[in-house]
């Protein structure tokens, strides 16, 4: 695999804890950075799919309406739960 060098600055207290996480697990401090930003990189791009994702559902209508989460929120843990809103509401303007 080809890679590229970045060089970015950080504040004192990160560093010191990116060298302790490399020293802890016996790895240099390269190593800790490329698996952070990896994830990092991985959990936004999953953050933007899943927004566009909810923003064409927004744009279409596909919706749950509130009062119906609220209330399945409220019922949680009581004896007597309702299922998990699946019923769509559409907007009707």
């Amino acid at each position: 695999m080809s890679t590229h060098i970045l060089t970015t600055q950080v504040p004192e207290d990160i560093a010191v804890r990116v060298d302790s996480v490399a020293k802890r697990l016996g790895q240099t401090p390269s190593w800790v950075l490329q698996h952070a930003v990896t994830e990092w990189i991985t959990v936004e791009e999953e953050r933007y799919r899943l927004t566009k994702e909810a923003m064409c559902d927004v744009r279409t209508g596909d919706l749950v309406s509130h009062e119906s989460v609220s209330a399945w929120v409220k019922s949680l843990g009581t004896d007597h739960e309702f299922p998990r809103p699946s019923e769509l509401m559409r907007d009707e303007n």
